[in-house]
């Protein structure tokens, strides 16, 4: 059973994965292994998009949702 973020991910209830594409046109799939696939038309949002699902992980920060806002600001979009 997956655990940590992606569990959280394939909730559709959370909040991540709908701010990421409220600022971006982003397309996912997750496992439920914990396998995380990311699309997005630019690199740079790919990389985005894997640094705040890193940066919300439990086991690697935790940033809650004003924290995650707060972060996408500060990256060049």
């Amino acid at each position: 059973m997956p655990h940590g973020e992606y569990y959280s991910l394939l909730d559709p209830n959370y909040f991540l994965l709908p701010l990421l594409g409220s600022r971006f046109p982003v397309d996912t799939a997750i496992g439920t292994n914990g396998r995380v696939w990311i699309s997005a038309k630019e690199v740079k949002q790919t990389i985005i998009a894997a640094r705040c699902i890193e940066a919300a992980d439990p086991d690697g920060g935790g940033m809650d949702q004003n924290a995650i806002r707060k972060f996408i600001g500060t990256l060049d979009l």
